[in-house]
């Protein structure tokens, strides 16, 4: 009898492990198959709205003879949405999407997790610090944006931690609702968001006092890049940086391309 109850137990032990498996695998396929039409959601309401964008500016508009303004490019997006900030791209990759910046009584990551209604999205849409602002342009922008596994976002980011990378991708181009601006990226770098205030972190100013700090400041980017590119921005050259999380050899780090504005 207790044979019998030894073999009904064999029987039953991988039978419940491969149901458990079996469970585990509907879920996780179940998952994947969300993710993957949450990102095709994100993908296909971001195409919708570029086609809201107007022809380039400067191009004459019909039946008036007046040149299309930037304003005027992107009306349909800002009557839709006042806080869009502008348009990031870089070519040849999948980074093109619209620029966020939360508006009066939002939080300045209000976008992280939502769409450009304001709806809830788990990809949400690359956003501005609220420190910086557009017109005039502050000395570096700084743009956030997730690095998402299906390959949105900023996800390409992490493409820069290679120097093949950046010399087939150096120039980055932003534009907002002052003008269209031409970026060559000069750094690449890493960092644990985690680490003490004595750490040298490149979005903690958006504006510099004076040629001082602006050197202090590229000395440090220098110190932590990726690899040398051989550019140094001249003082009174506006900056842009690009920020997302980069957690493959750091728990909690990111990774932050920094590009001059080469240019207008």
């Amino acid at each position: 009898m207790a044979e019998r109850a030894e073999k009904k137990g064999g029987r039953i032990f991988p039978r419940l492990a491969a149901l458990v498996c079996l469970a585990v695998f509907l879920v996780s396929g179940g998952l994947l198959l969300r993710y993957r039409a949450q990102r095709d959601a994100t993908q296909r309401e971001v195409t919708q709205l570029r086609e809201l964008v107007e022809e380039p500016a400067g191009q004459v508009v019909p039946d008036s003879g007046k040149p299309l303004t930037q304003a005027e490019r992107f009306a349909a997006l800002t009557a839709r949405n006042g806080d869009f900030a502008g348009w990031i791209t870089i070519p040849g990759t999948a980074v093109d999407y619209p620029v966020m910046r939360a508006g009066e009584g939002k939080d300045g990551e209000y976008y992280l997790r939502r769409n450009f209604d304001g709806e809830y999205d788990i990809n949400g849409l690359p956003f501005l610090d609220q420190r910086c602002g557009t017109d005039p342009a502050s000395d570096l922008l700084i743009i956030y944006g997730h690095n998402m596994k299906s390959g949105i976002m900023f996800h390409d980011l992490t493409g820069y931690e290679k120097r093949s990378f950046w010399e087939d991708h150096r120039y980055l181009r932003l534009e907002t609702l002052a003008g269209t601006g031409t970026y060559e990226v000069f750094c690449a770098m890493l960092y644990d968001a985690s680490s003490d205030e004595t750490a040298f972190k490149p979005h903690r100013q958006v504006e510099f006092a004076g040629e001082a700090q602006f050197d202090a400041y590229l000395a440090g980017l220098k110190a932590a890049a990726l690899y040398d590119t051989g550019i140094t921005p001249a003082y009174g050259e506006k900056l842009l940086m690009l920020a997302t999380c980069e957690r493959s050899s750091i728990q909690n780090g990111r990774i932050v391309v920094v590009a001059r504005q080469v240019e207008k």
